[in-house]
Order: C-alpha cells, then structure tokens, then sequence
C-alpha cells in the first residue's frame, strides 16, 4: 500500500512512550508498504535526550520518504504558548488543538497529499484531526490513531489535582476535548485504540464508530536482559520526569513508601531515571545518599536488570503504559498501581504484583526485597507474557493487516 502518515512528533530516538509506539509501527508497516512521512517535532525530544533533529531526520529517512518537518510555534515562544492556553480557555477548541495549528503546515500538507494516489491517510493523534478537511478524502482511507482516550486523560487528572484552579481548568480542557472526540472521530473511516478498555471507552464517547484494537509493544530484540545480577536492596523507577503521571508517582513514593521501607531496610537504594527531574526530587537525593536521580539515560537496560524491584504507583494518565511493558520483558519484578497497568493482560500474582495504599506498595516491595525465587517468577511470567502477546513483529502484521483489509473494503 501507499501509506501518508501524519505525526505530532519526529519519533527518534525511540525512548519510551509515544515516541516507542509510533517508531515500532512505522518500521513494522514500512516492511511491506511505501510509507510518506510528514510531521511536527517537539523541541524537548531531541534536546533532552541529546539527539538532534537533524540526526532524527536522516533515522527515519531511513525508514521511509520523510516528506517535511515542521517546528511546534510555542516551543519556541512563550508568548505564543500563552496565547495558545488562553485560546483553549476562551473558544471552543481545546488547548491541543492550538498547540498543533500551523499554517505552514497545513498548506504544505495539502499539497504533498495531492502528488501522490494513497490507499491510506494515517493521522497518530487526535489533535491533528484538524488538518483532515485539507485532504483529498476521496483518495484514500482516513484512519485515525489514538495513543489513549484524550478527554479520559484529562478528566481523570482533574479528579487527581488537588489545586482547585489547576482541577477546574483540567475539567473544562476535558470537556472540550470530549466533544472534539465527538465530532472529529465519527469523520475518519476508522479509529485505532491501544486496548479493550479504551476501545469502550471511545465508543461510549462517540456512540457507533468503526474502532479496531492495535496494542502497544516492545521490541524484544532491544529489551532482552542479557544476565546481570540484580541488588537485593534497589528498586526503581523509569519515565521522563516532564510528564505528570510520572512526576506524581515518584512524589507519591518519596512521600508514602521511602521512609517506612527505609525504615524496613536500611540498606536500601532507590534509583529514579527519567529527562528532566524536579527540583523537589533532587533536593531528596541531595538529602539522601540512598536516593539516586540519574536524569535522561540513552540505555536504561543495565539499569533496570540491576534493580531487584520496578515500582509503578501511576494513578493517572491513560493509554497503555509502555514502561510497564518494558519492565516485563526485562523479567522486572513489578509492584504497581492497578491503573499502572490498564489495558495490559497481567494477572496479579502472576506476572505483577497490584497495590493501591501506601501499606500495600510497602509490605509488597518488602516481601519481594526478601524472597528472589518469587521475584524470579514474576519475571519469567511477565517475560513469557509479552513475548506471547505485545512483541511489536506480531502487533505490526495485525496493524498491516488492519489497514489491508480497510482499503479492500473501500
């Protein structure tokens, strides 16, 4: 097939998350299709992971025909960034859609789009949807890619503010992007979800819509543990430190978990890897020898076979969790939040362990800090799990087979 992909992110280097997801399915459809790629990049990508835009162009034009990149304005001025949140304040677009305008490049979009015959228009987020009325829609199938539910993310951080101000604006931004859900999702021919749960979630949104499941994944040639002995007494937890769910649930450790288990284990160690910590979370390391902030790691690999124990207390957020799926197929002992874990087929006892309260996380990391042979099965349960179900090789054919069958149908 001739595929258009359009993308709110130059997805290189693939370190978790989206920018994980949207790499994997790229390089999996461009296996048995002719992929045009056209994109914004987000400026903080690239600087904190010490890749440049120009590197992350010529990767995925390795993969692809990378048509165009275009900047995201307010990255680049605070002043417009402002106006962007005001504009989301006073009209009946939510913020994410302002923060992706461009006319640069919607002008530019509408005439690559029109050089070629594409059996597939392929939009990896909801935000973009704004730019679908400047394509040939006759041409071609307009599918539309959601990494989790938008308005489900932000009402659900509505509900976990405890800043009355900060609550009320999430609510409204939530609402918003609600009804864009309702009106732009019924447009495309067909709308991909990450799991069963979002699936009902979008559907209960926008009533009867051709919706298809397309989970996330892990490459497995990249997160294989090669063999290095983990230290009893660490734990750890790994996610860029500029994303709110993330930021939460090291607070919600530092400030429920560490001290009673310290208190459990005097020798204990916690190592807190992920881009841009803040200055809170430092000061905790500063305070404590036994707390260690590494800041943006190129390969958390050897890292994560170190620690004994991966601790996910996420309450927020939406989607599936790809570093949950990453410490899976690292054999990672795993004690997380059920939300942590949404949309992704573990059992509790299993292949993770669930906990919700602050005793519960505590007694559960306790238990498993002492037992390495239960430790050693949840790893081998989750591992046997991914390689079952989320290798991206396998995910990728589903996600071609997805869009054959859609372009047969048209």
């Amino acid at each position: 097939m001739k595929i258009f992909w359009i993308s709110h992110l130059l997805p290189y280097p693939p370190k978790g998350g989206v920018m994980q997801r949207s790499f994997n399915m790229m390089k999996e459809l461009c296996r048995w299709n002719d992929v045009d790629f056209f994109t914004f990049y987000q400026t903080d990508h690239h600087i904190l992971s010490g890749n440049s835009v120009t590197r992350a162009r010529r990767e995925i034009s390795e993969l692809c025909n990378l048509i165009d990149v275009f900047p995201i304005l307010s990255d680049h001025s605070r002043v417009l960034k402002i106006l962007n949140v005001m504009a989301g304040l006073v009209t009946k677009n939510p913020y994410m859609v302002w923060w992706l305008r461009n006319k640069n490049f919607s002008r530019m979009l509408s005439e690559a789009s029109r050089k070629e015959e594409y059996d597939i228009f392929y939009f990896d987020t909801l935000a973009l949807a704004q730019y679908l009325k400047v394509l040939p829609r006759k041409k071609g199938v307009m599918v539309l890619n959601h990494h989790n539910i938008e308005s489900q993310l932000m009402h659900r951080r509505s509900k976990n503010e405890k800043n009355v101000l900060k609550a009320s604006y999430f609510s409204m931004e939530g609402r918003k992007r609600e009804e864009y859900e309702i009106q732009k999702c019924p447009l495309f021919d067909h709308n991909i979800v990450v799991s069963q749960l979002d699936k009902e979630r979008l559907e209960k949104i926008t009533g009867n819509i051709s919706c298809s499941i397309v989970p996330n994944g892990v490459d497995l040639r990249y997160f294989n543990p090669v063999g290095i002995d983990p230290e009893d007494n660490m734990i750890i937890f790994i996610g860029g430190l500029t994303f709110y769910p993330n930021i939460a649930a090291i607070r919600f450790i530092l400030r429920y978990i560490w001290k009673p288990l310290k208190k459990k284990r005097p020798l204990l160690k916690f190592l807190i890897v992920g881009k841009n910590p803040p200055k809170d979370v430092v000061q905790a390391a500063e305070s404590d020898p036994s707390i260690v902030v590494t800041g943006y790691v190129d390969d958390i690999r050897p890292l994560m076979e170190k620690a004994a124990v991966y601790v996910c207390p996420i309450t927020d957020g939406g989607g599936t969790r790809l570093k949950i799926l990453d410490a899976l197929a690292m054999k990672k002992a795993l004690v997380a939040h059920p939300i942590a874990c949404e949309g992704i087929d573990v059992t509790d006892g299993r292949d993770v362990v669930f906990a919700q309260s602050p005793d519960q996380f505590v007694n559960s990391i306790d238990q498993l800090l002492g037992d390495s042979s239960r430790r050693k099965m949840l790893g081998e349960n989750g591992h046997l799990l991914i390689e079952s179900k989320y290798s991206y090789e396998a995910i990728g054919r589903g996600l071609n087979n997805t869009l054959t069958n859609l372009v047969g149908q048209r």
